[in-house]
């Protein structure tokens, strides 16, 4: 059962997106990094790309777990479909909202209260 839903199911999210894209791109892109050193910027690019790779790696992996265990039958007699609403409780856009709440919490408290008052507009140290 878990040879056929990892193997035809997951397939795509599971070996060819979870591991081989978002797995081993950051460890290319960060060995690129470590072994040429290339300029600051181009490293600090590197470094943030595979960061967020890294953090797509999760929630492809969180993704795998949760969705693979709802594709399986309670019964063990087969498979399941699932693809997520669009609206409601556990909908795309609610999960879109929670993500980008945090977001603009910080920001409105940043508005109010800088995090950083040492550094104002245009003032950087030289």
């Amino acid at each position: 059962m878990l040879s056929e839903l990892i193997h035809h199911k997951l397939f795509l999210s599971y070996t060819v997106l979870q591991f081989l894209v978002f797995s081993l791109v950051p460890f290319l892109l960060l060995g690129f990094a470590t072994l040429f050193k290339p300029r600051e910027s181009i490293s600090n690019a590197l470094t943030w790309i595979a960061a967020t790779m890294l953090l797509g790696q999760v929630l492809l992996m969180r993704w795998n777990v949760v969705v693979g265990g709802q594709l399986v039958s309670k019964s063990f007699r087969g498979f399941t479909s699932y693809f997520p609403g669009v609206f409601g409780h556990e909908g795309l856009v609610m999960a879109a909202v929670v993500f980008t709440a945090p977001f603009a919490i910080l920001y409105v408290f940043h508005r109010i209260v800088p995090l950083f008052p040492g550094v104002a507009k245009g003032a950087r140290g030289s």
